[in-house]
This record gives C-alpha cells, structure tokens and sequence, in this order.
C-alpha cells in the first residue's frame, strides 16, 4: 500500500464583480475592475492552486481575465456566491474581488459551503462627487390636495458650495433650488408639491453635472405619487350633540379626501326607545337606523369609526365583537373621542378594553368622570416623547414643542391608567397638581389602528387662536388620514420591484369579498401596459397556505411608468377590477452609493466562515488559502497488488525461480 497527498492542484473559484460600479477609476488612477484582474493575475498564478475564474452580474459566467467589460448593468453578489458554493461544494474557499455594490437580494440565505474570502475594490468615498441618495413620498402630514416629496442629498469634495437642486413634473421644470454641501453629510429636504389628483405623477430631482464629478449616474432620481386614492368614509357616532362634534365635522367635511356620515344621539321618543338624527347618503342611511351597523357589510364599508362621547355600554355584544373585528381584521381606524366615551365600565364589560391604548382602570376601580377621577379646570397641553416624529402631531414650521405649549388649553381630561403595551402617547395635559395626564394615545391593534382623545373642547384650539392658526384643522385632518388611510380595499394589489431597468416586478394580490373573508380558488390576471403601449398578460397563482393571496411575475420591464391592471372572478362573485402604476428605473442601483461597500463584504465572509481582505492583503490571503489547503489534505491508501506493474514483477519472479530450479537442478 502506498500514500498520496491530495493537496496539490485543487480548483479555487475565484468571482470578480464586472457590474457597471466597477469602471470607477479610483484605484491607483485605474478602474476597480483592471485592478481586480491584475491582482488575480498577479496573486493567483496557478502555483498554489488552479483557478476558474467567473464573471458576476446577473449571473455567474466563465470569464477569461483578458475579456472582462465592466458593463453588466447590476450586481447580485448573494445570489452569486449561493450558486458558486452549490456549484463547487469541496471548493477549500471562494475569492471575490468586488466593491460590495449589492443590488440583489439581500435576505437570500447561503447555506453551507466553502468560506468565502471577499477582496474590497476601489476607495471607501469616491470623490468629487454628489447624489441624490434617496427620494420619497413623504406620507401623513399633506393636504388632501398636496403631497410632500423627501429628498436626501450628499455631496462630496464640494464642501460649502451651493449645488443646483432641479425638480421635474412629469419632464417638465417644476422649480430650481439651492443647497449648499456639507461635505459627505447627507442633507434632508422636504418639497411640497401638488399633483394632480386623477392620475399619478412622476417627479425627479436631478443635480446638474459638475466638471470633474467622478459619478455622473447617481445624479438623479424619480419616485412615482399615485393618483389620488378614493375619498375614506368615516362614520361619526355621537353621543348627543355638541361643540367637539360640530366642529370636527365641518373640518372633515372640507376635506375632498374624506366622506362622513353621522349619527347624532337625540334621546328617546315616548315610548322609551332611542332615537337619532342621521346624515349620510342615501345608500348608507338605511344601515344607521338603529345608530349603528347592525351587519358586518354595512361595517365594514368604513375605513375609519369615530366614537364621539358615546357610552359604549349601549352596544350589542354583537356589535361590540363587529367593531373589534373592524379593527383587528378588516384593518379600519378607530377613534375615541371624549371623556364621556371613557366613562364607566362599558370597554371592559363588552370585553373591548384592549382596543383602548391607554388602561382603562385606574387602581382596580372603573374610571369615574368628575370629581378626582377628571379635572374640569382648562388644562395646557405638551408634546410627549412619542409626539415629536408622529405624523398626527406635526404642525409645519416652529419648534414643534413650543407650538404646542401655546396651544390654548383643553376643557376636561380623563384621568386614565398608564399607556398600553405597544402603544404610544402623543400628548399630555396638565392635572390639578401640575402633574402630566396623558389626553391623547395611538396603538396598532391587529390589522388597525386606534386613536384614544381623552379629554374634551379640542375646539378651543380653533376659537380661542389666532384667525391664521390651522393647529385645529391641521390635527384633525391628520388624525382621521392616519387612521383611514392604510385602511385595505377588498381588492389588495401590491407591486415591487422594478428598481432598476430591466427589472422584474412581483405583483401580490390580496382577494377577498366585502364581508373580507378571503376568496378561494379564483381566476386572477394581470395586465402589464408599458410606456410605449405594448401589452402583456401574466396569469396570476394562488400562494400555498395563504388564503385568498395570488401571485404574478414579470420578468423584465423597460423603464418608464406601466399600468398594472387586476382582475379577479370568481364563480358566483362579480369581477373585482384593480388598476396601479408602477415606476421601473426611478434610480440606478448599481451607483447609487459608489463607494466601497465594507459592511458587505464582511457579511458575506462572515457568513459563510471566510474572512475579508484589502488588495495589499495578498499575502494574508495565500496564507489563509495555504491554511485551507493544509486543513483540507489527505492521505489515501492505493492497493498495489491490483496493478499491471505489480503483476508482471510477480511473474518476472515466478520464472526466474523456475529457471534457476531448473539450472540447478532442483525440482
């Protein structure tokens, strides 16, 4: 038996990113990816192990160093290293050579393999060079007719300069700015603008080229605002008549994006039984007659319910378990306005307590208004914690805390228990003492939301301020746009992707008939129209385990805007018809942020047991490959007496023992 070592001549593959980023000319005055075969050239030579080199882009391709272009439009490096460590499962490690410009997924799970050693290419900030680095809609502080753009610019190696900020409507020049650039701090700016409510709208901001800029491809940015949204219906329930309900009323009435109907308590007739005032459209009047939906459809049309100073305890268990469903399933707002909505023990007895997010038991005892349970004395106002970045309570210019301390000051705050678990408080009121009450809290509850008003006379701050102060119908508006807003249709389509050119898209559709009991087994399509008006069809599947949910893909779109149009039918339900835009190419991905991306190289070798390199690391590297090799050599028995050799030597010594025998004369 004979021992062979294994560890020479084993295949090394090595991966080098020629995704677009890496035509940057940062490294030594040559691009990333010249440096990175030069390195490969020069470092791996064959000696210690044998290469097989493979491009990285979309895909993993066998590459030859002298034909390496940097033009592949992205980088999916996870994807990559997935398919590679499949591909080569006894590989002793990976080499990749990038500059950890990812544009894949970044939550694919690599699994087992070989370690992956990562090579950073290319300088950690490219300069001179400016971006915008991000733009989006800014949601839940606009107007019905306005919307607000955010936009995140960094500039560097032009510190104190003013750059040129240029915004675009649909291609056209809507304004030009100024900014002036903190060198390699990114900067945030707030735009509003006013698109037009019938049809979405296109906006770029773009950063004219700079001579010399390192980065031209990062300059600009598109983000796409929908066409206005349906009018959200709320139904107002009142306790009884009063100021608080008149005046929220007319402010959700000036609002084009919101329907109202009410349903005033009067009192009761002469034979004892309740009696209310009604205002609403015809189709909806009918299902308020009792002052309250009486089915889950007639619920379940709302997108958001306020509970305006109205004593809970009237409500059915039937009803109670509707309006805990609304929120929880259906996904609508709700509103508790008042401290007489609070009064008593009528959340806990209808086993709603929860939907309140603040306790509604003070000490064990139910919760009392008036006396010490409530101060009825005018009580100020002050933002809490929670109330300094919560949409509901943003009031444009000013130091916001300030603005709400000159707030004028509440009627009467119900004296309730702590916040619940998972809510959040957004505005204190004074006690008797001086002490900190919280009057207002938001909770997410299920597939809802909740807003508790726990005090009265919000109308002060309209009556009692100066003509020009919007704080009233500023907060109301938002209030009643962050808890119907985000309210589903029975009909859900979303769509993702299509970040870059050539992107595919996911459409995720969410079926479900008007009581939103999920839609089995339905026919769904989807129509993909293009900005250059061809059409294409994508048949949708259901998704496993997940009721009422369908999925279609497309596989490449071109850049511009396309419709997406939904359809879904069923065998005893009406069609169901859904209509969406979507923006392919808002942005180029791949240099977004062309500096070298360190956190993901360390990633990817973390993961997978390897560890990340600089360039001048070579020698590190070979002896970490040396390593490998060592830990990965072994000793293997050959059997001998099976070979040609042996068994020609064994008859070669058969016949010279015959010869001599016979020489000698022995038998």
């Amino acid at each position: 038996m004979h021992l062979v070592s294994s560890g020479a001549g084993q295949v090394v593959p090595v991966l080098i990113d020629h995704s677009r980023s890496m035509a940057v000319a940062d490294v030594d005055g040559r691009g990333r990816l010249e440096a990175a075969v030069s390195w490969v050239a020069e470092h791996l030579d064959g000696e210690l192990v044998t290469i097989s080199l493979f491009g990285v882009g979309d895909g993993v391709v066998p590459v030859a160093a002298e034909t390496v272009p940097a033009e592949v439009p992205r980088s999916r490096l996870r994807d990559a290293v997935m398919e590679i460590r499949e591909r080569y499962p006894a590989a002793p490690a990976v080499v990749l050579l990038t500059d950890g410009g990812e544009t894949g997924e970044t939550t694919t799970v690599l699994g087992d393999g070989p370690p992956v050693f990562t090579l950073g290419v290319g300088a950690r900030s490219v300069a001179p060079d400016q971006a915008v680095v991000d733009l989006r809609v800014a949601a839940g502080v606009t107007a019905a007719s306005a919307a607000e753009l955010s936009v995140t610019l960094v500039a560097r190696g032009y510190a104190g300069r003013a750059l040129e900020v240029r915004v675009l409507e649909d291609g056209r020049l809507l304004r030009v700015m100024e900014a002036t650039a903190d060198d390699d701090v990114p900067v945030l700016h707030r735009l509003a603008v006013a698109p037009p409510p019938e049809r979405a709208t296109r906006y770029t901001v773009e950063l004219p080229v700079l001579p010399g800029e390192a980065v031209a491809a990062n300059n600009r940015r598109s983000v796409l605002v929908p066409r206005a949204a349906r009018p959200r219906r709320v139904l107002l329930v009142e306790g009884g008549p009063g100021y608080e309900h008149s005046f929220l009323k007319r402010v959700l009435r000036a609002d084009d994006g919101v329907e109202i109907d009410a349903v005033i308590e009067k009192g009761r007739n002469d034979r004892g039984e309740r009696t209310f005032y009604i205002q609403s459209r015809a189709p909806s009047a009918g299902a308020l007659a009792q002052g309250f939906p009486e089915t889950v459809e007639a619920l379940f049309r709302y997108d958001a319910v306020i509970l305006a100073n109205l004593d809970v305890s009237l409500l059915r268990s039937v009803q109670a378990e509707m309006l805990r469903d609304f929120v929880s399933e259906r996904g609508g707002g709700l509103l508790v306005l008042g401290t007489r909505a609070v009064e008593g023990s009528g959340w806990r007895d209808l086993g709603l307590a929860d939907l309140l997010p603040l306790v509604p038991e003070v000490g064990g005892r139910q919760v009392r208004i008036g006396g010490s349970e409530a101060n009825r004395r005018a009580r100020l106002v002050s933002l809490a914690d929670g109330g300094h970045t919560h949409p509901i309570t943003q009031l444009g210019t000013g130091d916001l805390g300030t603005r709400w301390r000159e707030v004028p000051p509440l009627g009467a705050v119900a004296r309730l228990g702590p916040a619940a678990p998972g809510a959040t408080v957004l505005l204190h009121a004074q006690d008797d003492r001086g002490g900190l009450l919280p009057a207002v809290a938001v909770q997410r509850l299920g597939a809802g939301r909740v807003m508790l008003f726990a005090a009265d006379a919000s109308w002060r701050w309209q009556m009692l301020a100066e003509a020009d102060d919007d704080t009233y119908e500023r907060f109301w508006r938002q209030a009643t746009r962050w808890l119907a807003d985000e309210s589903p249709e029975p009909l859900e389509v979303e769509v993702r992707g299509g970040r870059a050119a050539g992107d595919g898209v996911e459409v995720r559709v969410h079926a479900r008939d008007p009581s939103y009991a999920p839609r089995h087994a339905a026919q769904v399509s989807v129509r993909f129209e293009g900005p250059d008006g061809r059409v294409s069809r994508v048949p949708a599947v259901a998704i496993p385990e997940e009721p009422g949910r369908y999925l279609a893909v497309a596989d490449s779109l071109a850049a511009g805007v396309h419709r997406v149009t939904t359809e879904v039918q069923g065998d005893t339900e009406a069609t169901d018809r859904a209509e969406s835009m979507v923006l392919v190419g808002g942005a180029d991905p791949e240099l977004a942020e062309p500096g070298l991306q360190e956190s993901v190289l360390e990633q990817l070798a973390v993961e997978t047991g390897g560890r990340r390199f600089d360039l001048d690391e070579a020698p590190l590297l070979r002896e970490a490959l040396a390593e490998r090799l060592a830990a990965r050599s072994a000793t293997t028995a050959v059997e001998l007496w099976d070979t040609v050799w042996v068994f020609v030597l064994l008859v070669g010594l058969l016949l010279a023992e015959w010869a001599l025998r016979r020489r000698w004369g022995l038998r």
